[in-house]
């Protein structure tokens, strides 16, 4: 469990730096000046995260540290990749015939069965995986006709995003996800962003499942991290 702990507390220390660094702070600026702020079309976002998600059937808790690159097709069309590092909260349950059920087991023996913890390893205490992703991103409120709806310092955002899960010896997993969030722009070139948002998961190895019968579950999860934009 240090591994996630150390891993944010690396990104939370070196984003923290650069915020002192970089641009005065949003509500600093001038309003006649609200074009300084924030990606434009041609920009380039670097963004670092962290997040926790619950998954409904299988019931356990997957805490992950991300890292997304994105490009401005327009000022408020954004497309790109992400990957992430995740680890799992707990080893699994006991079944009704006393044998210790993981979240992605070998092949069943027994009473072992498999169900899925937000993409955690196979292999019986390996508590690790990973994850990749394309995502498309959309801005409504910079559009010149809402743009004076909300302070120049905020921007809403909702996105979608399709990608796999990956654990060894073991087809990946397909990801699709939606979601909410809000940009908080600190400075010129950072934002805090916070979201909210729901996935579905399907195993693609017909001998992964959920629950008896399901190989797909879903979540909902949390995230909240800094980015970085430049030309």
């Amino acid at each position: 469990m240090h591994g996630p702990r150390v891993a944010g507390l690396a990104a939370t220390t070196i984003s923290l730096g650069l915020i002192a660094v970089l641009g005065q702070p949003a509500w600093a600026q001038d309003d006649d000046d609200e074009d300084w702020f924030g990606p434009n079309q041609g920009d380039f976002e670097l963004g670092v995260s962290g997040s926790v998600s619950r998954m409904f059937q299988s019931e356990v808790t997957a805490f992950d540290v991300g890292i997304v690159f994105g490009y401005f097709f327009t000022d408020w069309i954004e497309g790109g990749l992400g990957g992430s590092i995740g680890h799992r909260s707990n080893a699994g349950a006991v079944d009704p015939e006393g044998e210790v059920e993981q979240a992605l087991g070998t092949p069943p023996v027994g009473g072992l069965r498999q169900a899925l913890i937000s993409a955690p390893l196979l292999q019986p205490g390996a508590d690790w995986y990973g994850s990749s992703s394309l995502f498309v991103r959309v801005f409504p409120f910079e559009f010149d006709a809402t743009k004076d709806m909300l302070p120049y310092y905020l921007g809403p955002f909702a996105d979608v995003d399709f990608g796999l899960v990956y654990a060894p010896d073991i087809s990946p997993f397909i990801g699709f996800g939606v979601s909410a969030g809000l940009n908080v722009y600190l400075t010129d070139q950072i934002a805090l962003q916070l979201r909210l948002g729901y996935r579905l998961i399907h195993a693609i190895d017909d001998a992964v499942k959920f629950d008896e019968d399901s190989s797909t579950d879903h979540a909902l999860g949390s995230d909240w991290g800094l980015s970085f934009y430049f030309s």
